[in-house]
């Protein structure tokens, strides 16, 4: 009742009462009942006045459709792999998030007998490729394993004989603009526990465009954590 009750700029337009529907406070094209409460930058900073940070964090999760995401900035990639002792069976998973640290995709691979060097380059590769398919080519690149970490900043002076190697590198040197850097397993959690997806559900790529329920706790342990 209260949606139908608030006159926005958006319901005087459709009325033909006012031209235009824009937000006065922060020219959005449309000052819907969404814009006013929730999207309007100065409705947003009332909230953080009023509402605690703790809860904020919560609440932003729950809103995932409504981020935009620019293809110039640059986007956070974690990445990692798992693998079984007894079948050596081996799966990646990794986690995009933007500048702000809101969640972009997340995709588990798995890739079936594999090392686990080689493993963790397949995460690298797989999130990559995915990045550079939807455009984005200013990527921060996270592991927790500081061996590729090395390998992947060292000049190819030597020929490494693994393959996957060389053609990681070749790809990073050739489109876009790549950072590597090495983080504890502990900020790496939810890229962690996509990964052991993977191993459970034996599936070739799978791309979740929101977080899926099983990394939910991950996510909030990361947050615990102050990554997001």
């Amino acid at each position: 009742m209260a949606k139908q009750r608030f006159f926005t700029n958006a319901e005087r337009t459709r009325r033909g009462i006012r031209q235009s529907s824009e937000c006065p406070q922060c020219d959005h094209a449309n000052k819907d009942t969404m814009h006013v409460f929730h999207d309007c930058a100065k409705a947003k900073e009332v909230w953080k006045l009023i509402v605690p940070i703790e809860k904020q964090a919560r609440n932003g999760s729950r809103h995932l459709k409504i981020h935009h995401h620019c293809f110039e900035d640059w986007v956070f990639l974690s990445t990692d792999g798992a693998v079984t002792r007894s079948s050596r069976n081996a799966s990646a998973g990794g986690e995009v998030r933007d500048r702000d640290r809101h969640w972009i995709l997340g995709f588990t691979y798995f890739l079936g007998r594999c090392s686990p060097f080689e493993v963790e380059l397949w995460g690298i590769l797989d999130g990559i490729l995915i990045l550079l398919t939807k455009g984005y080519k200013r990527v921060r690149i996270q592991t927790d394993n500081i061996e590729v970490v090395r390998a992947l900043s060292m000049e190819e002076t030597v020929d490494s004989g693994i393959t996957l190697l060389r053609r990681v590198k070749r790809i990073l040197r050739s489109e876009g603009q790549w950072e590597i850097m090495y983080v504890p397993r502990e900020y790496n959690l939810v890229a962690d526990k996509l990964a052991n997806i993977g191993l459970s559900w034996q599936t070739s790529l799978q791309i979740f465009e929101l977080p899926p329920d099983v990394v939910t706790m991950s996510i909030q342990q990361a947050q615990d954590f102050s990554l997001y």
